[in-house]
Parts: C-alpha cells; structure tokens; sequence
C-alpha cells in the first residue's frame, strides 16, 4: 500500500512518467509474499529468508538504478 501511494505521488509530480513496474520489482513482491507464507508455517526458516530477500532486493535495485536517472 506504501508503494502505490509512493507511486501516485511521483506521477502527481512528474506526469511524463508512465510506467514504474518492471520485472524486478515484480520479483521483489512476489519473493515477500513467498517469505511472508514460509514466516508463517516456519519462523525459524523465515528469519533466515528475511535478510536474504532484502539483500536480493537490493541488489536488483542497484541493478534497475540507472533506469531512474533519466526521470530524475
């Protein structure tokens, strides 16, 4: 919900972007849900998914960062 109103906020002042969704993000939500369900069945396990699904998460937006540099 946080990402949708970020999103709306940008479009609101820059309304010459179009899209903000790709693949990689994509990825990101879709591996928080998947971390989000293997917490719940099994903590232990979930604990250790945690910090690896951020460390993915940063590493493909790294990776997606130079496509911001020219809306910004």
């Amino acid at each position: 919900m946080a990402y949708q109103l970020l999103v709306a906020a940008v479009r609101r002042l820059n309304p010459h972007i179009h899209r903000m969704s790709s693949p990689a993000l994509s990825v990101v939500f879709g591996g928080f849900l998947v971390v989000l369900t293997v917490a719940l069945i099994n903590p232990d396990v979930g604990l250790f998914l945690i910090p690896v699904h951020a460390f993915v998460s940063v590493i493909l937006a790294t990776k997606r960062k130079w496509h911001l540099r020219k809306y910004f």
